[in-house]
């Protein structure tokens, strides 16, 4: 995601959007919103900003709110200040006024805005419920309480957050306890003593006083959740990966609602990832594809080949003697290739590329987006992601064609492989690190350091292969720093 150049003093999340307070004092957002508006911040100066969902809120020098967005429900209808903190949730915002008081405007149709009687010290906002900390150290809650998101514990507590249908709350004794929907152990907050707190929407995090961070909550597929052992290559897919063992034997992990992480027992030298299916190259040079057979993905056609790939719902292969071969769903034209010979096939979600021996680029399939125009230049080596491609060029250079929300602006850095994704791009550096471009999604990118031989990027997570040939994942999700951990449950073993 594209930030804009300058300085800030405050930066404000949620959602595909952002806003930044700069130092003047005028607001500028970023992103990607339904409501475009939501990013057309008022023109004037602030000293504090809060993003919603589809609309956002200021804090002017003289205390009032200025808010912005989708106004279905009175959302941007905000009453006299002055305010000290505003809470924005996804259309509703709630005030906290200098004197202690909470007002809410926006929609109120599950009591959202319906404020009780006290005076608080902070108030935040759910989706559709909220809740504020009072001055003597209890949580009062309001609005929607389908999952319990009102019912908060007695005692006293130092900060609360919330979450998307739960909220967690830091008692005075340093302990969390969480309330609201217990979706994959959301409510399961581990033992021990927290001086931070901070819930997202499927996830909650805890900073313990020895600096460490222990998380809980949803990993949502498990395909960061890489296993022990050794491996010479690395594939990702939209929800799992796979990793070719020492030994030539396929492992995958992640999704497998499909048995699309089910791979067949045999000796394999490369796999191509698709959502549902998976397909690999065995040692004799044919093709054996596993998951479901929906439009025949799954149905490989015989001879020899000397590479696969996987888009949404199609599969192309090389074959030994140069000719490009597809199957599987060809509504937009993705299984239908060129005539010709080609020295390297790759595919994106509903679209594919192949490199000619004299390294020229030739697309076809969906092109909504420029995704099949690419560029008149010769390179030595192509990356095909969801919507967007990537080629890499003689001297270590990349340049990138179709979905343009960052993932096509490469940096200058020389590079020796690539890898497209449907969010983001990745390199391996001629110094064998690895450096990624593209929209950061809710939650930046985090590269791990180090040296790597191989990368593969995924829907929405990065795997790569240390030059000791073990797997290490990252992703928006759960790539969390040096000393975090996640506990309780993880979702997706498909069985």
């Amino acid at each position: 995601m594209e930030v804009p150049t300058g300085l800030f003093m405050a930066v404000s999340s949620e959602g595909f959007n952002s806003c930044g307070l700069r130092t003047e004092g005028t607001v500028e957002c970023w992103g990607v919103n339904e409501q475009q508006e939501a990013l057309d911040a008022p023109a004037g100066r602030f000293t504090a900003v809060y993003t919603g969902v589809y609309h956002s809120c200021g804090i002017r020098p003289d205390g009032e709110a200025a808010c912005w967005g989708e106004n279905d429900d009175g959302e941007l209808e905000a009453p006299a200040g002055p305010f000290h903190s505003i809470a924005t949730g996804k259309d509703v915002s709630c005030g906290l006024r200098t004197e202690g008081n909470v007002v809410c405007w926006g929609r109120g149709d599950e009591s959202q805005i319906g404020v009780p009687t006290a005076q608080f010290t902070t108030v935040v906002a759910g989706e559709d419920h909220m809740c504020g900390l009072i001055v003597d150290g209890t949580v009062a809650c309001w609005g929607n309480n389908s999952y319990g998101q009102l019912d908060a514990p007695g005692g006293r507590f130092t900060d609360v957050a919330t979450g998307h249908e739960q909220t967690c709350g830091l008692k005075s004794d340093g302990t969390v306890t969480c309330w609201g929907r217990n979706y994959y152990g959301l409510l399961d907050a581990p033992g021990g003593r927290f001086t931070d707190l901070a819930t997202g929407y499927g996830h909650s995090c805890g900073l313990r006083s020895d600096g460490t961070v222990t998380c809980w909550g949803t990993d949502y597929y498990g395909e960061v959740d890489a296993p022990d052992g050794l491996f010479t290559g690395i594939f990702s897919g939209s929800y799992h990966s796979c990793g070719i063992g020492t030994d030539g034997i396929a492992i995958c992990w992640g999704l497998n609602t499909d048995d699309q992480a089910n791979p067949p027992d045999e000796r394999l030298t490369t796999i191509a990832l698709g959502v549902r299916h998976s397909c690999g190259l065995k040692t004799n040079g044919t093709v054996v594809c596993w998951g479901t057979p929906w439009k025949g993905r799954t149905m490989a056609p015989d001879g020899e080949f000397t590479s696969v790939a996987a888009g949404v719902n199609h599969t192309c292969g090389l074959r030994a003697d140069g000719v490009v071969v597809c199957w599987g769903d060809d509504e937009l034209g993705q299984a239908s290739p060129p005539g010709g010979l080609f020295v390297a096939v790759d595919t994106g979600g509903y679209h594919s590329c192949g490199l000619r021996a004299d390294g020229t680029v030739e697309c076809w399939g969906q092109n909504r987006i420029g995704q099949s125009d690419a560029p008149d230049d010769q390179f030595v080596a192509i990356s095909v992601g969801g919507s967007h491609g990537c080629g890499l060029r003689a001297d270590g250079t990349v340049d990138c064609w179709g979905s343009g929300t960052n993932q096509i602006d490469a940096p200058s850095t020389q590079f020796s492989a690539i890898s497209a994704g449907s969010w983001y791009s990745c390199g391996l550096t001629q110094d064998s690190s690895v450096e990624c471009w593209g929209r950061g999604r809710i939650d930046e990118l985090r590269v791990p350091s180090g040296q790597f031989s191989a990368v593969a990027n995924g829907f929405e997570h990065v795997c790569g292969i240390r030059i000791d040939q073990t797997i290490e994942c990252w992703s928006w999700v759960s790539s969390l720093p040096e000393g975090v951990q996640w506990v309780g449950p993880t979702y997706g073993s498909g069985q």
